[in-house]
């Protein structure tokens, strides 16, 4: 396990207020990732403007940064918001559309420059197939998807998913990247986090833990 925090969040909120809570932040950190929040209720131009303060305060912390819009856009938005962060080192876009608006993301997916993750519009594993053709990866978060045995079930279904799409890369991304697996050593690992599955280990382990 990681001995500090990999990732860190920051809420929408003022310029002002980020020039003040990024130092906060990473001063003396080896945290290399940034969650931004998106999608303020003021519009686009206070997400430009919180975006571009985050640029200018995190110089020299060599942070990769990503957004997170919790639903705050509508397609047309989204669509400029995307493109307009493609070459703001942005490494993807999560959840750019309200849940229950997921009809939305192909159009969204087809025309994206940069990659599109989904969460809340992903609640358990049955929703992964719904997504294939529309967006490039799902958040993981144990807390949110029932446990280990829920998560694991994510991650075989996603990489299954990849694997029919393309074999040889598997799955591709900045949430599961086993580009340069082979597909026998994609087949034994779907084998044997299946076995644990069968025989209840994620269950044995959560109980490992309560304990």
């Amino acid at each position: 396990l990681p001995k500090s925090m990999t990732s860190l969040t920051i809420g929408i909120m003022s310029p002002e207020s980020v020039k003040q809570r990024i130092p906060l932040l990473f001063e003396n950190a080896s945290t290399k990732f940034l969650k931004v929040k998106l999608g303020s209720p003021l519009g686009l131009e206070a997400d430009k403007a919180m975006y571009k303060q985050v640029l200018e305060s995190t110089k020299g912390y060599g942070l990769s940064l990503r957004v997170d819009a919790n639903g705050g856009w509508s397609t047309e938005n989204a669509k400029y918001m995307i493109d307009w962060l493609s070459d703001k080192n942005c490494d993807y876009v999560e959840q750019p559309l309200v849940e229950g608006n997921e009809k939305e993301l192909k159009t969204l997916y087809q025309s994206r420059s940069l990659p599109i993750f989904v969460d809340e519009s992903c609640r358990s594993s049955s929703d992964i197939s719904k997504y294939h053709d529309c967006v490039d990866g799902v958040n993981l978060k144990l807390m949110k998807c029932g446990g280990i045995t829920e998560g694991l079930m994510r991650i075989i279904l996603s990489i299954i998913i990849a694997s029919l799409a393309n074999p040889v890369l598997a799955a591709s991304g900045p949430f599961i990247s086993l580009s340069n697996a082979n597909f026998v050593v994609l087949l034994a690992f779907l084998l044997f986090v299946g076995l644990l599955i069968y025989l209840k280990f994620p269950g044995k382990l959560n109980g490992m833990f309560d304990e």
